[in-house]
Formats: C-alpha cells, sequence, structure tokens
C-alpha cells in the first residue's frame, strides 16, 4: 500500500490536473461562444466585405418589392349604348317643362298655406 505522503501527493497531482483541465475547458468554451455568435459573425463579415453586404440587401430589397407588388388595375372604360330618338325628344321637353311645373307647384303650396292660415284664425 501507498503511504500517507504518496497519496497526498498524488490527491495534489490530481486537483492540479483537474484546475488545468478546468481551464482548458474555460478557454476553449469562450472561443466557442465567439465562434458561433451569429452577432459577432455577421459584423464582422460586414465590416470585411461592405460592398457585398450592400449589393445583397440592394438585390433582396428589389426581389421583395416585386414578390409583394400589387397587380395594377386595369381601367375599363365603358361605352354607352346610343339612346334612342324618342329619349332624346322626352328629355328635351321635361326641360322645357320643368319651370312651369315649378312655377305651378309653387302656385298650389301658396293657396295652400293661405287657407291654412285662415282656418287656423277663425
Amino acid at each position: 500500500m501507498a503511504s500517507k505522503a504518496e497519496i497526498a501527493q498524488r490527491k495534489q497531482a490530481l486537483t492540479a490536473e483537474i484546475s488545468k483541465a478546468r481551464a482548458q475547458m474555460t478557454l476553449q468554451g469562450g472561443r466557442l461562444r465567439k465562434e458561433f455568435n451569429l452577432k459577432n459573425q455577421v459584423s464582422k463579415s460586414i465590416s470585411k466585405q461592405p460592398s457585398k453586404w450592400f449589393a445583397g440587401s440592394l438585390a433582396a430589397g428589389l426581389g421583395a418589392t416585386f414578390l409583394f407588388r400589387k397587380p395594377k388595375k386595369q381601367k375599363v372604360k365603358l361605352v354607352a349604348p346610343p339612346k334612342p330618338l324618342s329619349h332624346l325628344i322626352i328629355g328635351s321637353l321635361m326641360q322645357m317643362a320643368k319651370p312651369a311645373i315649378q312655377a305651378l307647384v309653387v302656385s298650389k303650396l301658396k293657396e295652400f298655406a293661405m287657407e291654412r292660415a285662415q282656418q287656423s284664425r277663425r
């Protein structure tokens, strides 16, 4: 069997080895975090190749405008069918008769109003 001094020495060696392994793991973990950090990768890529990123964003914007554009509405010109001569004659007669009809209606309303006023006074 090993003596107590050898066991203590072995324990110290193992703890030193464990602490070295932990330090290496910490360093490697930090490197991996930096390597797989998407924000850092994108910012580095933009700073290294700004012209490519500008061209890519321009192409993406143009592509999006073409993809999501609404189709233009086509204007449909409606052509009215020709009216018969009878409609023309009736329309012109109505235009000529309109002032006479208005005068007749106004006179009848005045007569009605006068009759109502006289009945209310009695």
